[in-house]
């Protein structure tokens, strides 16, 4: 084409350029020609300018990433109530939680609320209203899931069972009226169907909707639930992460492409156990009370004493077998904190690291008066719990002994001996020393759940010390196997079941803090001196032993208390009653040549 003239090559002309006016003849076609040319011209010059012109820019994509707002709590223990921290506000009540519930359902939806486990045992809530009363507060707080922890067994499947169908109870001569839960919980690890106390009660998985986010929940228990709480012999443990990659799997097959795993193995294990999960993008953990986070930002919050005890940031970032990004995150103990996690995804579901974050929030009261920082209570929840904690108001608040001295709880489960410990001990033997011809005692450390601080000790009190409903049971063993018992327990401490550490009255033991152990009176053992009753332990000897009867059952692992024959007595009488008498005495008059001792 010559520059501003239009010529095409016409067929039959010759294979010459011609104007396109020599083709086309007669006067009569001149206008139309022109206007012709004009619009060939002008089509001829639009082809030729988009064909030089550069291509358009790419559409930008602008989807956002897809926000969830989790909200969680573990190991609430039945603390339904604020409760006094040496050294730090006042923290925890259902009242205040609530009202942090209800700001960030206000402000940041969708929101998902979820419990990890052991919600039961551990105030008056649990002796009264016989482990509902959590859930009664949870359904009031609109969870939308949980999963059970080993203390939910801590009685039984039938009274789980019951807890979880609701209904009327009986306490103290009154009708109390429960609630079954509003939400499901999903065990994923556990195969209740031989249980008819359990039927139809725990599901292995919930599929959720928030938002227009459909997300699945898994639930997982620790494997330590057989040994340290009582299940019974037709509950089944499944191996956790076969039976939580399956189900994840069935959930992808769905199409669920967001996965929220609530574990109550602990989140040392959690962190090991991510790995090996196939599709799991948050791990919500319980059952060690872990608190996580940044020590600087707690201490600030007033928290510095948890501060110390930090175990890992919030959230702790890792990757499961797919190799795709994983949070986990917990809220510590008691219902004292509000975990708080902003999770995003991206168009495949998978979480966004970069663009996802949280803290724990204390759920803050009153410090030494000054309630300027505390949150607000919910009026609907503080009115609930008024009237869930009338029928305790008369064991609540009665005093039991006066301390001249405080009594703490150095660590959450004592890997040593304690005072406490000591102490409830030395309430048991002497509550059957005459019924029963016990000698000794031992307990476990992790029946020992809080300190007491010295002045007057109300019930209340004394029960958050021990908060587990034992009995006083008598067993026989000889020499021999108490030296393997208190080999068992001193092994494991600070190990797979701290709980287990002995806690003695009646007998002094003096043990290897490190292994090997030479001196050990067992190969491979600890205990290298024993005495009984004054006297050096005689390995053929029967000795009777007052125990609690989670250990006369084989619990943390004391298989051979459960195995030893000879006499055998649980009295009934409660491990509480026994240890409040104690109480009443003066600190640190044992009345027995009692202790624990490391070699030098």
């Amino acid at each position: 084409m010559e520059r501003g003239r239009c010529r095409w090559k016409v067929p039959g002309a010759g294979g010459a350029d011609s104007p396109l006016e020599d083709v086309v003849r007669g006067a009569g076609f001149l206008i139309a020609k022109r206007r012709l040319v004009a619009a060939l011209c002008l089509s001829t010059l639009l082809v030729l300018l988009a064909a030089c012109a550069p291509p358009p820019p790419a559409t930008p994509n602008t989807t956002s990433p897809a926000i969830l707002t989790l909200l969680h709590t573990n190991d609430l223990h039945a603390h339904l109530q604020p409760e006094k921290v040496w050294g730090e506000p006042e923290q925890g009540g259902m009242a205040r939680l609530k009202t942090l519930i209800d700001r960030a359902r206000a402000t940041q939806a969708p929101v998902l609320l979820v419990d990890s486990g052991d919600a039961s045992v551990g105030t008056l809530f649990e002796q009264v209203w016989q482990g509902s009363a959590p859930v009664m507060a949870f359904n009031r707080l609109g969870l939308d899931a949980a999963t059970l922890g080993n203390h939910e067994f801590d009685h039984g499947p039938a009274y789980l069972g019951r807890l979880l169908r609701g209904g009327a109870i009986q306490h103290q001569g009154q009708t109390l009226e429960t609630e079954p839960p509003r939400y499901p919980l999903v065990v994923t690890n556990l195969d209740v169907s031989a249980e008819p106390a359990l039927t139809g009660l725990i599901r292995p998985s919930v599929v959720v909707e928030k938002g227009g986010l459909k997300i699945g929940i898994l639930g997982a228990i620790t494997p330590e639930v057989a040994v340290i709480s009582r299940p019974g012999d037709r509950v089944r443990l499944l191996d956790a992460p076969t039976a939580l990659n399956a189900e994840a799997q069935r959930l992808t097959a769905l199409g669920i492409d967001h996965i929220v795993l609530l574990s109550h193995m602990g989140y040392g294990i959690d962190t090991v156990l991510a790995p090996q999960l196939h599709a799991i993008d948050v791990i919500v953990s319980g059952h060690d009370h872990a608190v996580l986070g940044d020590p600087a930002a707690l201490t600030r919050e007033g928290a510095v004493h948890q501060a110390k005890a930090v175990r890992g940031p919030f959230p702790t970032l890792a990757h499961n077998r797919d190799g795709d990004p994983v949070l986990i995150v917990s809220a510590g103990q008691w219902g004292r904190w509000l975990g708080r996690l902003t999770v995003a995804f991206d168009e495949a579901g998978h979480v966004i690291p970069a663009a996802s974050n949280g803290s724990m929030r204390m759920v803050r009261g009153c410090q030494n008066h000054d309630c300027t920082l505390a949150v607000d209570e919910a009026p609907d929840m503080a009115d609930w719990l008024t009237t869930m904690a009338a029928p305790l108001a008369r064991y609540a608040t009665q005093t039991v002994a006066h301390l001249d001295t405080d009594l703490p709880l150095p660590t959450r489960l004592p890997d040593g001996e304690v005072e406490l410990g000591r102490m409830v001990a030395e309430g048991i033997l002497a509550a059957v020393r005459d019924s029963d011809a016990a000698v000794a005692a031992l307990i476990n450390g992790g029946g020992i759940r809080a300190g007491l601080a010295g002045g007057a000790v109300s019930y209340a009190q004394a029960l958050a010390v021990l908060p587990f409903d034992n009995t006083i049971a008598t067993v026989t063993v000889d020499g021999d196997t108490l030296i393997a018992a208190l080999d068992h327990g001193l092994s494991l401490a600070g190990g797979k079941i701290r709980g287990a550490f002995p806690q003695v009255a009646g007998m002094q033991v003096t043990y290897c803090a490190t292994t090997p152990c030479p001196a050990a009176l067992h190969p491979g053992g600890v205990v290298t001196r024993l005495t009984v009753a004054g006297a050096a332990v005689d390995l053929a000897q029967s000795y009777r032993i007052a125990v609690n009867d989670y250990l006369a059952g084989g619990g943390d692992g004391y298989a051979m208390l459960k195995q030893a024959t000879g006499y055998r007595r649980d009295s009934n009488i409660p491990v509480l009653e026994a240890f409040i008498v104690r109480l009443q005495r003066p600190v640190g008059v044992a009345g027995d040549e009692t202790g624990m001792a490391p070699e030098r």
